[in-house]
């Protein structure tokens, strides 16, 4: 079983976006999926609850996948472990878990726990910073224990990209992008992060509404909702990738 913590200090940042990414692909991809919320704006937790309460403008909704389940991170250190260990008795492959803005010590625990640390990354100068020292953080927490205990590995994922950055990280070309924005490119790619980046689009500001992608993708497809099916379906391929990479990473 893999474990996954999404963290990053500030609020709105796009941990729990990136968090139902992930699980979007992962699901589709055949993998059993178990989603932790850690947040005290528990959005992940209450993804079915959205879904069902969206307006789907007449589409049929599918079922919620039974290859995703969700909890909230339990109140001690015990009882995540005692938690985790269960859920991979069950056999459950990926476990995701969005944590509370901030650098707090209950965050630190999650971090831990886990096999991968994730940092959301938008391409913007306000962002840069705070993603350098969420990442120093994390790495500060190794110092605290020896050496021979196992870390997690550190990340960032670019997220909420305009094609220009994602064409120009691609080797497509840096003359679409301004000055600003290819020395933000060149900042990020400095950090070590996931090749797969999430870009700019309306399915994932509005995945909190859509559920799984894959499901939603479905439904859509068989209402005959083929623009929307199709923009589904084009940020699904995106997110298989990402969890494809995500699971084929060398954890601890």
């Amino acid at each position: 079983m893999k474990i996954v913590t999404i963290v990053q200090a500030k609020g709105g940042s796009g941990k729990t976006t990136l968090a139902m990414a992930i699980a979007s692909g992962a699901i589709s991809k055949g993998v059993k999926v178990h989603l932790m919320d850690g947040d005290r704006n528990p959005q992940l937790s209450e993804w079915p609850a959205r879904v069902k309460e969206a307006d789907w403008e007449g589409i049929e909704k599918p079922d919620w996948p039974a290859s995703a389940t969700l909890s909230i991170v339990p109140a001690t250190i015990e009882e995540l472990y005692e938690t985790l260990n269960k859920l991979e008795t069950s056999g459950v492959d990926l476990v995701i878990i969005d944590t509370r803005p901030g650098t707090h010590s209950d965050t630190e625990d999650l971090i831990f726990a886990a096999d991968l640390a994730l940092i959301p990354a938008r391409p913007t100068q306000m962002e840069i910073p705070l993603i350098q020292d969420a990442f120093v953080w994390i790495n500060k927490l190794r110092d605290t224990i020896s050496k021979d205990d196992p870390f997690p590995n550190v990340r960032i994922v670019v997220s909420d990209a305009p094609k220009s950055v994602i064409d120009a990280s691609q080797n497509k070309g840096t003359d679409r992008l301004s000055k600003k924005d290819y020395d933000v490119l060149v900042k990020l790619i400095q950090i070590p992060h996931l090749s797969t980046i999430l870009p700019n689009s309306k399915v994932w500001s509005h995945i909190s509404y859509y559920g799984p992608l894959s499901a939603a993708q479905g439904a859509y497809q068989k209402a005959k909702s083929a623009l929307i099916a199709k923009s589904l379906s084009k940020q699904l391929d995106i997110a298989e990738v990402l969890a494809e990479e995500i699971m084929q990473e060398e954890f601890k």
